[in-house]
């Protein structure tokens, strides 16, 4: 069992669902105020579990691996990936500032004092998590994401349960276009994934390279990709490599988030992130986090 240090607050369960946005995701499980993963490393895939036993304002977090026990140094990099995907090291107060001066937001952002913004594991991991979305409902996007995870995705079964990993590029790229036009993909969406699989084999979208470059020319990476637009680009950004100052434009569900909180005559999502410069991506988790209150999949 490892404690992982985080400045309160925090809340696990409403960060985790950020993470599974519907709990048809076959990926995350949540319950209460624990997360569930399977993870699947060179070594062998591994099922990690955190769980947190303190209130937000005192948190505190226990992470346990199932399946099988990982050497030192493998530990510290599934330490540090824990880390990333549930925002323990991200300061949002230039955002909390920002949403301070906005009566609309001021009391959901204190309610939801405790959220963090959540990353996928890897950049490979947000391309399959995104690219099915595109221009279709969320709930319909989850449909096709857990087709092609139960498909394509590496399997652990653990106490009498399986437990499925994202896919890998090499799987996906070998992957023949029918196989994943039936799982619900159109021909774009299928090109635009093994498009995104090729590039992370061949190192054109290598890690060390995007994280050294500024936001703007990661964008410009990711937009010569085959079927990334400027929506797509900036969900991968926020969700893959943690760029909290990328705002996907045109979301609808954005709008239909903060119109909600700030009512008739509420500007437009693009217009509102240029109040929250440098972190306009948190308006984009604020607003997923409402919707997902709503449905009373986050209980605070």
């Amino acid at each position: 069992m490892i404690r992982l240090a985080v400045e309160p607050p925090f809340h696990l369960g409403a960060t985790a669902r950020l993470l599974q946005r519907r709990p048809r995701n076959p990926l995350d499980r949540v319950e209460g105020m624990r997360w569930q993963r399977l993870l699947a490393p060179p070594d062998g895939p591994i099922l990690l579990e955190v769980e947190q036993r303190g209130p937000p304002h005192e948190p505190d977090l226990r992470l346990v691996f199932h399946g099988r026990s990982p050497g030192a140094r493998e530990r510290r990099e599934l330490v540090a990936l824990v880390r990333r995907m549930l925002g323990l090291d991200v300061d949002l107060a230039p955002f909390q500032t920002a949403a301070a001066r906005i009566p609309g937001l001021a009391p959901v952002v204190r309610r939801l004092a405790g959220l963090r913004p959540p990353r996928f594991a890897s950049l490979f991991e947000s391309f399959v998590g995104v690219v099915p979305f595109q221009q279709v409902s969320l709930d319909a996007g989850v449909a096709v994401f857990a087709r092609i995870v139960e498909r394509f995705g590496p399997r652990l079964a653990i106490g009498g349960a399986t437990w499925s990993a994202a896919p890998r590029p090499e799987d996906v790229a070998a992957a023949a276009p029918s196989d994943l036009r039936s799982l619900g993909l159109s021909e774009a969406k299928v090109r635009a994934l093994q498009t995104a699989a090729r590039a992370r084999i061949d190192g054109t979208l290598a890690d060390a390279e995007l994280d050294a470059l500024p936001t703007a020319a990661v964008r410009e990476r990711l937009l010569a990709l085959r079927g990334i637009g400027p929506w797509s680009a900036d969900l991968l950004l926020l969700r893959g490599l943690g760029r909290l100052d990328a705002f996907p434009p045109g979301d609808v569900g954005v709008a239909r988030g903060l119109g909600h909180l700030l009512g008739e005559g509420a500007p437009r999502p693009e217009a509102l992130a240029a109040a929250f410069v440098p972190q306009q991506g948190m308006l984009y988790f604020l607003s997923l986090a409402v919707q997902l209150l709503d449905r009373g999949l986050i209980d605070l």
